[in-house]
């Protein structure tokens, strides 16, 4: 059973993958590397079935760990959070015309999209801001608490749903095309801020 960390290999204690994590682990709890990925038999472990995957038996598979710098994948994390606020720029102007040309189907696709978009940003800055030193509880950005922030956020999609619900598809094209512009350009600025804090 080869288990490799960075193409190294290691001899774990266990024979189950979170004997071979604690190794991997303990070899690195010198540096200011953590494992960003694992392989089984070349296959990426990814979200739950990482969570769930701890008590694998590795024997007769191939087990590999890639480590990575924190600091560095929370920037990148953050990145592509920008490039997901462009996606909800696009997305926001197309639900607003598809509501104001009554085809309701195709912008509802739109705001299922628009929704997951927001709730995997607020997500993400959840995670990467302790690796980025920022208490959300605490701490502030532009004289706003963080986590007011998101509950601000968190209400805005709400008011949203609410005139969904009342079928106030003008109603919901003006906000849209003339309050959500300026969310994205709000939360853009507040992400390349966590970018640039050290």
């Amino acid at each position: 059973m080869p288990i490799y960390l960075d193409e190294k290999l290691i001899e774990p204690q266990g024979d189950d993958l979170q004997s071979a994590l604690d190794e991997a682990d303990t070899i690195l709890q010198d540096t200011s590397r953590i494992v960003i990925e694992v392989k089984i038999d070349g296959h990426v472990l990814l979200g739950e079935e990482f969570d769930t995957a701890a008590g694998i038996i590795t024997i007769g598979k191939k087990i590999e760990f890639m480590s990575g710098e924190p600091a560095q994948l929370a920037n990148d994390a953050l990145r592509e959070i920008i490039g997901d606020l462009d996606q909800a720029r696009r997305l926001h102007i197309q639900a607003a015309e598809a509501f104001q040309q009554d085809q309701t189907e195709s912008a509802m696709q739109c705001i299922n999209q628009i929704t997951e978009i927001w709730q995997q940003v607020i997500h993400a800055v959840t995670l990467v801001s302790p690796i980025k030193g920022i208490d959300i509880e605490v701490d502030e950005y532009q004289n706003q608490k963080i986590t007011q922030l998101t509950d601000d956020l968190l209400q805005k999609l709400s008011e949203l749903k609410v005139m969904i619900q009342d079928s106030d598809t003008l109603g919901i094209a003006d906000v849209l095309s003339y309050e959500w512009p300026e969310t994205v350009d709000a939360w853009e600025k507040f992400i390349q801020w966590m970018i640039s804090h050290d």
